[in-house]
């Protein structure tokens, strides 16, 4: 089965520290955007996310796939199909 590849604009969350810090430290903590483009075959779609793959399993339609992310349609800026 031929899936849709999509090229999906979205805004990401930043991670700032692995380590325990202080609260005062925050205060200098810039706010980040974070824009990210993704590139992926469509996997599966509801009314709050879209759910990539990067890889799919091409002999037959056996369902396996590889590098998957789930995206909330809340965050995305915009998104076209690759054709």
């Amino acid at each position: 089965m031929d899936r849709k590849l999509l090229h999906i604009r979205w805004h990401d969350a930043k991670g700032c520290h692995a380590d325990w810090q202080h609260l005062e430290d925050l205060v200098d903590l810039p706010d980040a955007d974070y824009l990210v483009d993704s590139v992926g075959f469509v996997i599966r779609e509801t009314d709050t996310v879209i759910h990539l793959a990067a890889h799919l399993h091409v002999e037959g339609d056996d369902g396996h796939y590889c590098g998957d992310m789930q995206i909330p349609k809340a965050v995305i800026i915009e998104m076209w199909e690759i054709k």
